[in-house]
């Protein structure tokens, strides 16, 4: 389960600074889905008593995506005005997984998929540092290239989101 909300905003001028505009655009993703792993590379460094994860594997994974647009328009000389669409895409992809230290996994994955846009995709890179057993800490890179602006639309979103991501695991 993956969960990202954007809220952004803005405030534009027309000819000579006279009517300004504010403009705020909201995005929400939450994907959910699963993962299947044909090859796994277990770690010889492991026991029954103490498992330790793959030092490689290979996944297909699958699920679908929930995306809120919301937007909202604020000119300095009318009454502010709202608009909003959900919508829902499915995908599939792959993800490879390498743990070239007991402490450290780097992974990358894919993701492709549709539905209620036309066409979005997904890529990322992450590095996993443990730092305790329960613990760790990642970040990486990651883009969202989704085309969901159908002319019939009143809201849509054809663009690209991407940059830095991190987070924190905690571990049961």
């Amino acid at each position: 389960m993956d969960e990202n909300y954007v809220n952004l905003g803005t405030i534009g001028s027309g000819p000579l600074g006279r009517r300004t505009v504010e403009v705020e655009p909201t995005l929400n993703f939450l994907e959910f889905g699963a993962s299947y792993a044909p090859v796994v590379i277990a770690n010889k460094e492991g026991s029954a008593g103490q498992p330790l994860p793959p030092v490689f594997s290979l996944e297909i994974i699958g699920g679908g995506r929930f995306t809120h647009f919301g937007l909202g328009l604020e000119p300095s000389n009318s009454a502010h005005v709202e608009g909003s669409r959900n919508l829902v895409d499915v995908f599939i992809g792959n993800r490879a997984k390498v743990r070239p230290h007991p402490a450290v996994t780097i992974s990358g994955k894919y993701k492709v998929g549709g539905g209620g846009s036309e066409f979005t995709w997904t890529a990322e890179g992450l590095v996993d540092f443990r730092f305790r057993k329960n613990m760790s800490t990642w970040g990486g890179y990651r883009v969202l290239d989704m085309d969901a602006n159908k002319s019939s639309n009143t809201i849509g979103f054809d663009g690209q989101m991407r940059g830095l991501i991190f987070g924190m695991t905690i571990d049961k």
